[in-house]
Protein backbone atom coordinates (compact mmCIF):
# COMPACT_ATOMS: atom_id res chain seq x y z
CA UNK A 1 0.00 0.00 0.00
CA UNK A 2 2.88 2.34 0.71
CA UNK A 3 4.21 1.85 -2.83
CA UNK A 4 0.81 2.72 -4.38
CA UNK A 5 0.75 -0.25 -6.78
CA UNK A 6 -3.00 -0.79 -6.95
CA UNK A 7 -4.48 -2.80 -9.83
CA UNK A 8 -1.13 -4.38 -10.73
CA UNK A 9 -0.45 -8.08 -11.11
CA UNK A 10 2.66 -9.76 -9.83
CA UNK A 11 4.11 -13.25 -10.08
CA UNK A 12 4.90 -14.28 -6.54
CA UNK A 13 7.42 -17.06 -6.86
CA UNK A 14 10.98 -17.41 -5.60
CA UNK A 15 12.28 -19.61 -8.42
CA UNK A 16 11.20 -22.02 -11.12
CA UNK A 17 11.80 -25.70 -10.38
CA UNK A 18 10.62 -28.95 -11.90
CA UNK A 19 8.11 -31.10 -10.05
CA UNK A 20 10.65 -33.95 -9.99
CA UNK A 21 13.17 -31.75 -8.13
CA UNK A 22 10.56 -30.72 -5.56
CA UNK A 23 9.35 -34.29 -5.10
CA UNK A 24 12.93 -35.52 -4.66
CA UNK A 25 13.62 -32.94 -1.95
CA UNK A 26 10.35 -33.68 -0.13
CA UNK A 27 10.72 -37.47 -0.32
CA UNK A 28 14.33 -37.24 0.86
CA UNK A 29 13.32 -35.12 3.85
CA UNK A 30 10.56 -37.61 4.73
CA UNK A 31 12.97 -40.54 4.45
CA UNK A 32 11.32 -42.03 1.38
CA UNK A 33 13.11 -43.41 -1.67
CA UNK A 34 13.00 -41.44 -4.92
CA UNK A 35 9.85 -41.80 -6.98
CA UNK A 36 10.03 -43.36 -10.43
CA UNK A 37 9.81 -40.67 -13.08
CA UNK A 38 7.84 -41.66 -16.16
CA UNK A 39 8.80 -40.40 -19.58
CA UNK A 40 6.40 -38.28 -21.59
CA UNK A 41 5.86 -41.27 -23.88
CA UNK A 42 4.85 -43.47 -20.92
CA UNK A 43 2.51 -40.80 -19.65
CA UNK A 44 0.84 -40.55 -23.07
CA UNK A 45 0.44 -44.35 -23.23
CA UNK A 46 -1.25 -44.12 -19.83
CA UNK A 47 -3.50 -41.35 -21.11
CA UNK A 48 -4.64 -43.44 -24.06
CA UNK A 49 -5.20 -46.47 -21.80
CA UNK A 50 -7.19 -44.17 -19.53
CA UNK A 51 -9.31 -43.03 -22.50
CA UNK A 52 -9.94 -46.63 -23.62
CA UNK A 53 -10.53 -48.23 -20.23
CA UNK A 54 -11.56 -45.24 -18.10
CA UNK A 55 -15.19 -46.29 -18.19
CA UNK A 56 -14.28 -49.22 -15.89
CA UNK A 57 -13.23 -46.93 -13.04
CA UNK A 58 -14.46 -43.38 -13.80
CA UNK A 59 -12.76 -41.89 -10.73
CA UNK A 60 -9.36 -42.73 -12.23
CA UNK A 61 -9.98 -40.72 -15.41
CA UNK A 62 -7.67 -37.88 -14.51
CA UNK A 63 -4.78 -38.25 -16.93
CA UNK A 64 -5.24 -35.47 -19.47
CA UNK A 65 -3.04 -33.93 -22.11
CA UNK A 66 -2.81 -30.68 -20.14
CA UNK A 67 -1.82 -32.57 -16.95
CA UNK A 68 0.96 -34.33 -18.83
CA UNK A 69 2.20 -31.04 -20.28
CA UNK A 70 2.16 -29.43 -16.83
CA UNK A 71 4.31 -32.11 -15.17
CA UNK A 72 6.69 -32.67 -18.08
CA UNK A 73 7.54 -29.07 -18.98
CA UNK A 74 9.26 -26.22 -17.20
CA UNK A 75 7.48 -22.91 -17.60
CA UNK A 76 9.87 -20.14 -16.76
CA UNK A 77 8.35 -17.14 -15.02
CA UNK A 78 10.01 -14.03 -13.70
CA UNK A 79 9.56 -12.34 -10.35
CA UNK A 80 11.66 -9.32 -11.32
CA UNK A 81 8.65 -6.96 -11.40
CA UNK A 82 7.68 -7.52 -7.76
CA UNK A 83 11.31 -7.47 -6.66
CA UNK A 84 11.88 -4.16 -8.42
CA UNK A 85 8.57 -2.39 -7.67
CA UNK A 86 8.05 -3.50 -4.08
CA UNK A 87 11.66 -4.22 -3.14
CA UNK A 88 10.59 -7.68 -2.05
CA UNK A 89 12.99 -10.58 -1.48
CA UNK A 90 11.91 -14.20 -1.39
CA UNK A 91 13.24 -17.05 0.68
CA UNK A 92 14.54 -19.94 -1.39
CA UNK A 93 12.19 -22.74 -2.31
CA UNK A 94 14.42 -25.29 -0.58
CA UNK A 95 14.35 -23.29 2.64
CA UNK A 96 10.56 -22.95 2.44
CA UNK A 97 10.05 -26.67 1.85
CA UNK A 98 12.37 -27.56 4.75
CA UNK A 99 10.52 -25.14 7.08
CA UNK A 100 7.08 -26.51 6.23
CA UNK A 101 8.15 -30.15 6.30
CA UNK A 102 9.77 -29.66 9.70
CA UNK A 103 6.52 -28.18 11.00
CA UNK A 104 4.52 -31.03 9.44
CA UNK A 105 6.77 -33.69 10.96
CA UNK A 106 6.73 -32.00 14.39
CA UNK A 107 2.92 -31.77 14.31
CA UNK A 108 2.67 -35.41 13.27
CA UNK A 109 4.89 -36.48 16.22
CA UNK A 110 2.66 -34.64 18.71
CA UNK A 111 -0.54 -36.33 17.61
CA UNK A 112 -1.17 -39.90 18.87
Amino acid sequence: MEKNCFGERFIIVAEGRRYTELAKQIRSKLGLKDAKVLSEFQLNVGRWANILFGWLIPKLRMITKSNIEAVSSLNTVSNSKIKKRLDNQFISLSESIDFHLNNYMNDKKMKP
